[in-house]
């Protein structure tokens, strides 16, 4: 896996030292969860295991944690998978803690991931899909990296919290667009 780097971010292989920074920042924090689709961790030994499962390198999925470069704080991930070498497809996903947001390190991650998929790597096409409940935190940082809004999947999902039908919303990007930039 390739170690990128931006102006401000470091995104690199995950460390088992990790665990502690991970689990502190995003991933045992409920509010963190409660604004994407993965599940709280319940202690950092679960967070150690499965920086421990993603540790391997492979073709069809590969995990960044996000790094700042000037404190050297980890402050999210960003992960590509269900990747066809056939097809030429991704998906992406990212987390970040939840006292980063707003200061631009997820677009700046998402960029550089892109960019490193569609060019590096040779994808056609990148896709971020997430649910209709995170659409106002989703819909300006996907627009802003120049992702196209492609479908919107009807009641896909039912909130456990709240009982609210959410829709699938789907945003990529393409190669084709992503050169003529």
């Amino acid at each position: 896996m390739k170690k990128l780097e931006t102006e401000r971010l470091i995104l690199r292989k995950f460390e088992v030292e990790d665990a502690q920074q991970a689990y502190n920042n995003w991933a045992g924090v409920e509010k963190i969860a409660d604004m994407s689709d993965f599940r709280v961790h319940s202690s950092v030994n679960e967070t150690r295991e499965i920086i421990q499962i993603g540790l391997g390198d492979e073709e069809e999925s590969a995990t960044w944690a996000i790094e700042l470069k000037e404190t050297h704080d980890l402050v999210g991930y960003i992960r590509a998978y269900e990747a066809s070498i056939t097809n030429k497809t991704c998906k992406i996903s990212w987390g970040i803690g939840y006292k980063w947001l707003g200061q631009g390190i997820s677009i700046e991650a998402m960029k550089s991931v892109i960019e490193h998929l569609i060019i590096d790597k040779d994808f056609n096409v990148v896709t971020y899909e997430y649910y209709s409940n995170m659409d106002e935190i989703n819909k300006p940082i996907l627009e802003d990296i120049g992702m196209k809004k492609e479908a919107v999947l009807k009641e896909r999902k039912i909130d456990e919290k709240t009982g609210e039908k959410l829709d699938r919303i789907i945003y990529s990007s393409f190669k084709d667009e992503y050169i003529k930039k």
